[in-house]
C-alpha cells in the first residue's frame, strides 16, 4: 500500500499541465477512509499565488481526477513557518492519505511533518527534501546546481563577460538556494572580466531585495546583473 500511494503521489506531482485558476488555499482535506473508499491527497505549497507553486497544483490535480483521488491545496499566503506548521497540523487532524508539500523549512518543519507520519499520513516533499530524510516515502526537485550553473552562464553571455555581479537569497541554510548560488559562482568565476560580490539576504523580504539593489548599484557603478536564488514572495506591481 505505502509503495501504490508513494507512486500516485509521485505522478501528480511531476505530471504539470496548464490550468485554470490558481493553488487556492481554499479547498478542504479530505478524510483518509478505508482499502476501498477513495484516496485523499492535500498539497501544502510554500506559499499561495505563487506561480511555481499553483504550477504544481494544476498538475497535481489533474492527474488526481484520473485516478479517483481527492486533491485539494491548503496554504497559506506568506512564507511563513508558524503558519505552514499550522496548517499542517490542521491536515493532520483530518487525516487524509498522504501529504504532499513544498515545506517553509528544512529543519523547522520536521517536527510537524514527523507528526503526519506517525499518524499514518504519508509525506512526499515537493522542490526541497527535509534535513530528515527518513520521513518522506519521496522528494522531487531540480538540479540546482545545475540551474545556478546555468544561470551564471546565461548571466555572463547578456552582459558580454564583464562587469559586476550580486547574488540574493532569503536566509542562509536553505540547501536548494546555496546549491543554486554555488552552481552561479562556479559559473561566474570562469569570467575574469566578471566581479562576483557574493550573496547578500533578502529575509524574503521584496523591499530589502529591493534596497540590497540600489545601495550595491550605488556603491558600484558598473553593476550589470543581479541574480535572485530564492525569493519567495509576490512581486505584484513590481
Amino acid at each position: 500500500m505505502k509503495r501504490a500511494l508513494a507512486a500516485a503521489i509521485a505522478a501528480a506531482a511531476v505530471f504539470v499541465v496548464a490550468c485554470g485558476g490558481d493553488d487556492g488555499g481554499s479547498g478542504s482535506a479530505a478524510s483518509g477512509g478505508g482499502s476501498d473508499s477513495k484516496k485523499s491527497i492535500v498539497y501544502v505549497p510554500g506559499l499561495t499565488g505563487n506561480p511555481f507553486y499553483s504550477t504544481v497544483a494544476c498538475g497535481a490535480k489533474s492527474v488526481a481526477a484520473k485516478n479517483n483521488v481527492d486533491f485539494s491545496v491548503q496554504g497559506a499566503p506568506e512564507w511563513n513557518v508558524a503558519k505552514q506548521t499550522a496548517i499542517v497540523n490542521a491536515i493532520i487532524a483530518k487525516k487524509p492519505d498522504a501529504i504532499m508539500i513544498s515545506h517553509n523549512d528544512p529543519k523547522a518543519m520536521i517536527v510537524p511533518l514527523k507528526r503526519a507520519e506517525s499518524a499514518g499520513i504519508k509525506v512526499m516533499t515537493i522542490d526541497g527534501d527535509l534535513a530528515d530524510t527518513s520521513i518522506a516515502v519521496s522528494n522531487i526537485q531540480s538540479d540546482n546546481l545545475e540551474g545556478g550553473r546555468l544561470a551564471g552562464e546565461r548571466m555572463a553571455k547578456l552582459i558580454g563577460g564583464k562587469g559586476t555581479v550580486i547574488s540574493i537569497d532569503n536566509d542562509p541554510g536553505f540547501p536548494i538556494s546555496e546549491a543554486r548560488v554555488k552552481g552561479f559562482n562556479d559559473a561566474i568565476a570562469k569570467y575574469p572580466n566578471i566581479k562576483n560580490l557574493g550573496v547578500k539576504y533578502s529575509h524574503n523580504e521584496v523591499a530589502e531585495a529591493a534596497n540590497i539593489v540600489s545601495t550595491t548599484a550605488a556603491s558600484n557603478p558598473d553593476l550589470v546583473g543581479v541574480y535572485a536564488a530564492l525569493l519567495r514572495k509576490k512581486m505584484q506591481g513590481r
